[in-house]
């Protein structure tokens, strides 16, 4: 490295070192150049989307990425070449290979730094600073080459931790506007770390038959074909990277909605088993388009469907900070709310999870439209995200025949029907059912009352059950009852009238399939319940 041949050093790094190192600051240099000449000048020399300094899959964090990628494959070189020697200075080797090497490729893909908070990286540091300080004492002695390139890579590594946390992550310094700092701390401290890595490899095994030019030139192409697949990305990214990252961080619900007048687009969320005193935290996904000039929350609310009350609720702000982000990028951010059901929460019923956004403007929370959904929604502020019912354990129906089981798995228990009744009087009859599968989609329960003299009959339809639970959300296992009230008319014809009941889809009026007690299915597809007297 350039620096370090003022002090007469530059012996100590045998090739490639101080050419891989001399290599990527001169390459990061240069986009440092082409950041603050946009600034100065006003104009903007390549897309602000590739060499913006603190944006993720730009130019600028494609040379960090390739430059951490080499790293780690140059410590897996060395650890190969020590494998002979004691295990902890191979292990020295190996286990940071392996950590660069995966963390360049998520550096790349995805966003690394959930994977490695900054309290953990800088005790992972510390330990392992301690075991090589160790190992250069045991070890080398009297090899001034090989101990000052075996220092160079905790050192390079603890200026890249360095950037990479107290910089980068820690909010407090508060140096949103000289972005390009953090990101120039750890190329340099990774510069380091490769220059010493490089260097041990050198002096280690025998002379490479690749020469030095034609080494930097494989580099320098490896380089140039990741930019140009990076180029490439609006044409991969949504069907490649995106849907390994969708399916690696647990969002199995992929939905799509979009928010703040398109600049927030709510693109999965992380599926949960919600339940009477449960506490689940769920994550969302967010694609972000440009920069906002306000922060904003989001609220999730589990809503009963039949009555419109408030289950259970939870509010986050974001926290995320908006104003950096890059126009013409697409942004991925996480945010997460823990929702916590109430004890007492009923079961059997219908709910709705939603999501809402507001936007914060000081002290004032306006809430946020859905300017576009893919499914509908409640109102114009509130996003279904899924439909959820809080099962009761499974129960024995009992010994005895039931009067009908349809042929999806429904059964019709019971059915209580008085004797007789005043026409323009109040009638009450009560239904239990059962479901032995999980239902589908949505059927509306007839209820027929037929004259034995003519045989003319009048009918009432409504959903078993209700809103309170549709049968969509029907489960194996469930068992409720419920009782339907309603008037007899006052012109009806007095007499003796059969009753029947059975299930229809609403949508082409096809009547579903059952199989009475007696094991016959009749053809009208009908539940005979018996007979009502109606007098005048």
């Amino acid at each position: 490295m350039v620096w370090l041949a003022h002090f007469r050093l530059r012996k100590l790094i045998p090739f490639p070192g101080r050419q891989l190192a001399t290599l990527f600051v001169a390459i990061h240099a240069l986009l440092f150049v082409f950041h603050y000449a946009s600034f100065l000048t006003g104009t903007v020399f390549l897309p602000r989307s590739i060499w913006y300094f603190d944006g993720e899959r730009t130019i600028a964090a494609l040379n960090q990425t390739f430059q951490i990628l080499l790293l780690g494959t140059m410590c897996f070189l060395n650890g190969i070449a020590s494998r002979n020697r004691r295990f902890p200075e191979a292990a020295s080797w190996f286990v940071p290979g392996v950590l660069l090497t995966g963390l360049s490729l998520f550096e790349y893909l995805f966003f690394p730094y959930w994977l490695v908070p900054g309290n953990l990286l800088l005790v992972l540091f510390g330990i392992f600073l301690a075991a090589r300080s160790l190992i250069l004492v045991l070890r080398y002695r009297k090899d001034k080459v090989k101990r000052f390139c075996f220092l160079l890579l905790p050192v390079g590594l603890g200026i890249w931790a360095c950037g990479y946390y107290l910089l980068d992550l820690t909010p407090s310094m508060n140096i949103h506007g000289v972005e390009p700092l953090e990101e120039t701390v750890e190329v340099l401290g990774i510069a380091i770390a490769l220059a010493g890595t490089a260097g041990y490899a050198t002096a280690s095994m025998p002379r490479p038959r690749i020469g030095e030019r034609k080494f930097l030139a494989s580099v320098c192409l490896t380089m140039a074909l990741a930019g140009m697949l990076h180029l490439a990305a609006p044409v991969w990214k949504a069907t490649v990277v995106d849907r390994v990252g969708f399916l690696w961080n647990g969002f199995g619900k992929e939905i799509s909605a979009d928010i703040f007048d398109g600049a927030l687009a709510l693109r999965g969320w992380s599926g949960l088993d919600l339940g009477p005193g449960k506490r689940k935290t769920i994550r969302i996904w967010l694609y972000a388009t440009r920069p906002l000039t306000s922060d904003f929350g989001f609220t999730f609310q589990l809503l009963d469907q039949e009555s419109g009350d408030t289950v259970a609720s939870a509010n986050r702000r974001s926290g995320i900070d908006a104003r950096n982000w890059t126009p013409g990028i697409l942004h991925s951010v996480f945010p997460r709310a823990t929702l916590r059901v109430p004890e007492d929460a009923q079961t059997n019923r219908a709910l709705w999870l939603t999501i809402s956004f507001w936007r914060i403007d000081g002290e004032e929370f306006t809430p946020l439209s859905i300017d576009s959904s893919d499914r509908p929604t409640l109102g114009d502020t509130h996003y279904r995200l899924e439909e959820v019912v809080f099962p009761v354990p499974a129960v024995n129906p009992g010994p005895g025949a039931v009067p009908g089981e349809f042929a999806n798995g429904f059964a019709l228990q019971q059915a209580a029907i008085p004797g007789h009744v005043r026409v323009g009087q109040s009638l009450d009859v009560e239904f239990l059912w059962s479901s032995s599968g999980d239902g589908k989609e949505d059927w509306t329960q007839f209820l027929h009352f037929e004259l034995q003299a003519d045989g003319s009959f009048w009918n009432v339809d409504q959903y078993p059950l209700g809103m309170r639970l549709p049968t969509r959300l029907w489960y194996a296992g469930m068992q409720s009852g419920e009782r339907w009230s309603f008037t007899v008319p006052p012109d009806l014809a007095a007499g003796t009238y059969d009753v029947y009941t059975g299930l229809y889809r609403l949508a082409d009026m096809q009547r579903l399939e059952v199989t009475l007690a007696d094991g016959r299915q009749p053809g009208d597809r009908r539940i005979p319940l018996g007979s009502i007297v109606i007098e005048n």
